[in-house]
């Protein structure tokens, strides 16, 4: 009788069990994992859509660091946040905060130094979430004079994604669009000797703000 017993709890009983239990068990798996694809996407929209717009750095020709971007989308209650670094993937430190839509990071020394930043806006109110920027490096440039009426000028990306250079010259104290370029070096030739020339470079986004590099000299 006792082995009776078991098979037929192995054969029918057990089975008919755990069915029940699966279909108790299924619709709230389901509608758990429809609530949490819901809050997830929503979460993605909402903060992908409050992300701060930071446009572009220029760098003076002390050396200091503008930023600039947009925070008229966001309450009076933010302030904002700045973080700085000398690499893209390296230690971010807080160096900043304000309330305007521009900082100068100065003696960043920016003319010898690249420097990577982002912006973090925080709302002095609980029911606000907090926001952040990409990270948008300053745009370094470096001019190297052959003597041989050959310069060259190599500088470094500002963004992750590829873009438009715009090289300047000045001649005589006129600047001039002298070329444009998608690499990072341009080579140009000299065809007058004692000539004093001046180069920046510089990109512009989709909002007109232009990345800038600091004045160099032959």
């Amino acid at each position: 009788r006792m082995n009776t017993f078991l098979l037929l709890l192995q054969k029918i009983i057990l089975p008919r069990m755990q069915q029940k239990q699966q279909k108790n068990v299924f619709p709230f798996v389901k509608k758990r994992f429809f609530l949490g694809f819901f809050l997830v996407f929503f979460a993605i929209y909402f903060l992908h859509g409050q992300s701060i717009l930071f446009h572009c750095t220029q760098v003076n020709n002390n050396g200091d660091i503008v930023l600039l971007w947009q925070s008229s989308s966001f309450s009076p209650n933010y302030h904002y946040e700045i973080y700085a670094s000398r690499t893209r993937y390296g230690h971010y430190d807080s160096i900043a905060t304000t309330t305007q839509s521009t900082y100068t990071h100065l003696g960043a020394n920016g003319g010898v130094q690249q420097w990577y930043y982002f912006i973090k806006g925080v709302s002095s109110s609980n029911n606000e979430p907090i926001v952040f920027s990409d990270t948008i490096g300053s745009l370094l440039m470096v001019l190297s004079n052959s003597g041989t009426g050959v310069i060259s000028l190599f500088w470094t990306l500002p963004y992750t994604t590829n873009t438009t250079y715009n090289i300047f010259r000045s001649r005589h104290n006129l600047w001039e669009l002298w070329a444009k370029t998608d690499t990072t070096f341009f080579i140009d030739t000299i065809t007058v000797c004692g000539e004093n020339l001046s180069y920046q470079i510089k990109t512009t986004d989709n909002s007109g703000c232009q990345t800038e590099s600091i004045v160099q000299n032959d």
